[in-house]
This record gives C-alpha cells, sequence and structure tokens, in this order.
C-alpha cells in the first residue's frame, strides 16, 4: 500500500468519526453552530495529538535517519 492511499484512508476514517462525534454529542442535543464546530475541532485536534504520540513513540523506538530506512551504502 502506498504512503498517499494510507492517508487518505486514515484521513477519512478520522473523518467519520469526528462527524459521528459530533452529531451524537451536539447535533442530537440541538446545540448551536459554533458549539458543534467546537466539538468537531477538538475532536480533531484529538486524533492529531494521539497520531504526534504514535510517531513520536515510533520514530523514537525505530530512528528516522538514513541509516535505519536503507540497507546498505548510500549513494550520492
Amino acid at each position: 500500500m502506498q504512503l498517499n492511499t494510507a492517508f487518505q484512508i486514515g484521513s477519512g476514517v478520522a473523518l467519520a468519526i469526528s462527524a459521528a462525534t459530533t452529531h451524537a454529542v451536539d447535533i442530537k442535543h440541538h446545540h448551536g453552530l459554533p458549539q458543534q464546530y467546537s466539538t468537531g475541532l477538538w475532536c480533531s485536534a484529538g486524533f492529531a495529538g494521539l497520531g504526534l504520540v504514535a510517531g513520536l513513540l515510533t520514530v523514537s523506538r525505530k530512528g528516522a535517519g538514513p541509516e535505519d530506512r536503507i540497507s546498505g551504502d548510500v549513494v550520492v
């Protein structure tokens, strides 16, 4: 699977969860439009924070330098 496809699928799933959360929390309770946007924003920020933590843990374990990505000599 290519990286771009993985990003698109992950973004679509996160957007669907964010929309479902906003619908369940605000729209069903007849909250105003600013409250709905606020809930969606915080949900998206939570997903971004979770992705940041997961990325930092992965990079700290595996590394992100050229020697971590390529097995063999690097030709410049």
